[in-house]
């Protein structure tokens, strides 16, 4: 009867079809005060999680017994984040010419790419997330018509590209609270518009930042042509 209360929001459940869903005798829903009171009172959305006061838990799961089910896997444990670029190490990044961290970002770079990450608001969304990327400019708000949290014109020319292209620029969300852009540097050895390597260095990332004091990349440099 319970089964049946609920459904009656879907099947049209009536006095002259009650046969087609019960076998035996049964009180028509009409007359039913149970099947009059049953839809009062809405059912919790446990999928949801705790997020009313007062919600109702989640009932425990029994078979026909009455024993409890328990779970066939155990629950896994919280995930604990780091935070945010602790294992890096902004004095050698700058030392070596390969980038900077800052409180609210930090970017590396090697040969071929620069790789920026973005903190962006706990528990952000990747639909929350407005980002336009030009060749020499990156815009990033938080909600359609939020102030931009970073509206920065680039150091140098990056290759947007397209969807279908391997070198083309993307960004990404990872753990819904660091925005990670992979920039294509336009100036590179494998597009052949530079003849050596030196001409792909980044001396700062944005035109507003503090350029390195080095004219001229660090040896690490030339060594990141590999790695990355």
């Amino acid at each position: 009867r319970s089964w049946l209360a609920r459904r009656g929001r879907d099947v049209m459940v009536n006095d002259w079809n009650l046969s087609q869903y019960i076998d035996g005798e049964c009180i028509p829903p009409s007359r039913d005060p149970f099947w009059l009171n049953a839809n009062e009172k809405p059912l919790p959305d446990y999928e949801a999680g705790n997020d009313v006061e007062n919600e109702e838990p989640e009932p425990v799961l029994t078979n026909l017994m009455g024993e409890v089910i328990a779970p066939k896997h155990a629950p896994l444990k919280p995930r604990r984040l780091k935070p945010l670029w602790s294992d890096v190490d902004g004095d050698a990044l700058v030392r070596h010419t390969l980038g900077r961290k800052t409180d609210s970002y930090c970017w590396q770079q090697s040969t071929t790419q620069v790789h920026l990450e973005l903190r962006v608001p706990e528990g952000t969304s990747a639909r929350d997330c407005f980002v336009t990327m030009h060749p020499t400019r990156l815009c990033v708000r938080i909600g359609r018509d939020a102030k931009p949290i970073l509206d920065e014109e680039l150091f140098m020319r990056i290759y947007v590209g397209s969807n279908v292209d391997d070198d083309s620029s993307l960004w990404e969300l990872q753990d819904k609270r660091v925005l990670v852009f992979h920039l294509t540097k336009w100036h590179r050895l494998k597009a052949g518009n530079v003849r050596d390597a030196s001409r792909t260095w980044w001396r700062q990332c944005f035109v507003s930042e503090t350029p390195f004091e080095n004219s001229v990349p660090h040896n690490e440099y030339y060594n990141t042509r590999e790695k990355r």
